[in-house]
């Protein structure tokens, strides 16, 4: 936990703060306090750093998802335009 009275944030804050961070919402001097506190506290450090991995996550699956949607979209409309059953 970062201690101190130069804008130091203290743990529970820093989770609070996360999600906006990890989304760019802060403001500059809001990231500069989070990132102090990712630097010096181990523990919201990996907190931070598993957030990071979830969202990546989501956003491949997301991804992902989408082309599944596009992929079916695209095939649909070769098989009107053909009047065939096209192969998945």
């Amino acid at each position: 936990m970062s201690e101190g009275k130069d804008k130091s944030v203290e743990c529970g804050e820093a989770a609070r703060r996360l999600f906006g961070y990890l989304d760019g919402n802060l403001t500059a001097d809001q990231v500069a306090q989070i990132e102090k506190h990712l630097a010096e506290c181990g523990a919201c450090a990996e907190a931070g750093a598993a957030e990071r991995k979830l969202i990546a996550a989501i956003k491949a699956t997301a991804a992902n998802s989408s082309d599944l949607v596009l992929r079916a979209r695209v095939l649909a409309a070769i098989r009107r335009s053909t009047g065939t059953e096209a192969v998945d």
